[in-house]
This record gives structure tokens, C-alpha cells and sequence, in this order.
């Protein structure tokens, strides 16, 4: 989006282009000789260059700076025709620049106008890149911030985790029933893998899934046949990597906001979409009536997750009664080695 501040910085420009035009000359009655027309003119073309070059860098920030200099400098040249033509128009106006001849006249506004283009172009280049320096830093600060307050929120999670662990052992040890003890054995799963989560921006999808079976095993002990869980991952996917615990945050959010009971049974499905290389989780939209407002911390966790590794975005979809998330798989050094 445009900004104010360089509407008035590009006034300011224009005015300085079209002072210099008053500047004395040491010829004097040229076609360069100081006069109010050509410091009009010098004005007006200056800021709508301005304002072209502004609208080329924020608006169309994906056009390479090469593709953008030449616009600029072709608006520029067009605009230069159309002064020229407004001139000729009306003579009475502009009588001081009627007494050169019609190719000398042409030739300066051609000449004055890639100057002009030029000049208001650098400043804008100069601009922008400050502004996106500007925002990359404040965006690395905050990615900082955002990492930092995770590893704090991970060490108040982690106390005493020996402790928890070896309570755990001996809870599996003492259990008289199988279910109990797989039931502690899933947990500690859990457990273990949440409290590493932080050590490694990605892992690999058969760790990732590992820890999801454990989590969906909880989960199905918790709400029985209220859940149904389809899994379909090829082996061949084994290798690739994806953020951390992000298959478990997408679970937890559609239990969060859906109805799971035994009349409506909510399901998931986790699968892969080959053509994409993206890992599907899909679920049933059976939305609660009443759930606390959601801040929409968990989806945008894995996408600037996604954004610091890859530049990559997830795929958010809603289809009649399915919610859909795709996450990107990253091929590791490894899977390429594979390939």
C-alpha cells in the first residue's frame, strides 16, 4: 500500500526537479533557459513519475527491478509526449518554448524525461529497500521474540521431567491390566517427544508420525468410538520433514471446535497428496454451538514456521462439510540422496 509520508516526499522531489530548471543558465534564451513553464512542466512530470515509480515497487514487488526501470523510464517517455503535444496545443500558453524548433523541443522533453524517470526511480529504489530493511528486521525480531517465549513456555512445562518419566515407569510397572500399561507407554511417548520438540526446527515424517500415533491413541482412549482416525502414509514419505508437533496442533484444533460424541463421530484423516507433495489433515466439520473464541494462534504457528524454513505456505480449505489443512513436505538432504 502506498504510504502518505512518500506522497508528500515525492511533492518535495518534484518541487527540487523543478527548481533546478530556474537555476541560471550561462546561455541565456535556450530552450534550457530558466522559465515558469518549464518548472510547471518539470513539476508535473516529476511526481507522476513519482507516483508511477511508487506504484511499480509496492505494487507489484514479484516484477524483477530491471522490468521495473524499464516501465518507469517508458512511462516517462510517454508522458514527455504528451507534454510536448500540450504545448504545441496551446502556443498562447506556452509562447517562450514556441520560438526552438519543433525536433529541438521533442529531443529535450525525450532527454529530460529518462532524467526525470531516472532520478525519481533511484529515489524510490532507495526508499523501498530502507522500508523493506526496515520490516525484514522487524519480522526476525519477532520471530526472536516468538522463539524465545516458546523455549520459556517449554522450560515451565519441563519440571521435573526425570521425575514425571520415572513416575511413569513405575505407574506401567505396577499396572495389572495391558491396556493400563500401553496406556502409560503412549503417554510417555508423548511426553518425551513434546519436551524435544524445541531442540530441532524439523523432523522427519516417520519421527513426526511415531509421536501422532501415540497422541491418537490417547486421544481414542479418551473419546472411544466418538473418534475414527483414517491413516494413509506411503513409506516413501518416510524421509521427508515438516515442523514439530505440527500433525498434533492440526488434531487438537479440530477436536477443539467440533462436535465428538457417539451420535456424531468425529473423524480425521491424514494422507498425502503425491501430486503436491503436501500432507493432508481433513476432518469432518460438525462445528460446537458454543466454543471459546479462537485466537488462531496454532494455524499461524505452523505457517511462520513454514515462512522462516521454506517460503512455503499451508493450504487452508473449507468444502461443504470438510476442513481441510495441507502442510508442505520438505525433502531432506537425505530423501534427495534417495532420489
Amino acid at each position: 500500500m502506498w504510504k502518505q509520508k512518500n506522497i508528500f516526499t515525492g511533492i518535495f522531489i518534484s518541487l527540487f526537479v523543478a527548481a533546478i530548471v530556474f537555476i541560471p543558465r550561462p546561455i541565456s534564451k535556450t530552450i534550457f533557459s530558466p522559465s515558469w513553464e518549464g518548472g510547471f512542466i518539470s513539476f508535473i512530470h516529476a511526481f507522476l513519475c513519482w507516483l508511477f515509480s511508487q506504484w511499480s515497487f509496492y505494487s507489484r514487488k514479484n516484477t524483477s527491478l530491471f522490468l521495473k526501470s524499464l516501465l518507469c523510464g517508458a512511462f516517462s517517455i510517454v508522458i514527455s509526449f504528451i507534454g510536448f503535444y500540450i504545448i504545441y496545443f496551446f502556443p498562447e500558453i506556452f509562447k517562450n518554448l514556441h520560438q526552438f524548433s519543433l525536433k529541438k523541443v521533442l529531443l529535450f522533453f525525450i532527454i529530460r524525461g529518462i532524467i526525470v524517470a531516472a532520478f525519481t526511480f533511484f529515489i524510490i529504489y532507495l526508499i523501498f529497500v530502507s522500508e523493506e530493511s526496515s520490516r525484514l528486521k522487524r519480522e526476525a525480531e519477532n520471530i526472536k521474540k516468538d522463539h524465545l517465549e516458546a523455549r520459556l513456555y517449554a522450560l515451565q512445562q519441563q519440571i521435573s521431567p526425570h521425575f514425571l518419566f520415572n513416575a511413569l515407569s513405575t505407574l506401567r510397572n505396577i499396572a495389572q491390566d495391558k491396556t493400563t500399561k500401553n496406556y502409560v507407554v503412549q503417554f510417555s511417548n508423548v511426553f518425551r517427544y513434546l519436551l524435544d520438540a524445541n531442540n530441532s526446527p524439523l523432523v522427519f515424517l516417520k519421527d513426526e508420525m511415531v509421536f501422532t500415533k501415540s497422541y491418537l491413541h490417547i486421544l481414542q482412549e479418551r473419546f472411544e468410538n466418538a473418534l475414527n482416525i483414517h491413516l494413509d502414509i506411503p513409506e516413501k514419505y518416510n524421509l521427508y520433514q515438516l515442523p514439530p508437533i505440527a500433525i498434533q496442533i492440526l488434531i487438537e484444533n479440530a477436536i477443539k471446535h467440533n462436535i465428538v460424541s457417539l451420535e456424531e463421530p468425529l473423524t480425521i484423516s491424514i494422507f498425502i497428496d503425491e501430486n503436491n507433495e503436501m500432507l493432508v489433515i481433513e476432518n469432518t466439520l460438525q462445528l460446537k454451538i458454543s466454543v471459546e473464541e479462537s485466537t488462531g494462534t496454532g494455524l499461524k504457528n505452523i505457517q511462520e514456521r513454514y515462512l522462516l524454513l521454506s517460503q512455503k505456505k499451508i493450504h487452508i480449505e473449507q468444502i461443504k462439510n470438510k476442513f481441510i489443512v495441507s502442510i508442505p513436505l520438505l525433502k531432506s538432504s537425505y530423501e534427495n540422496i534417495n532420489n
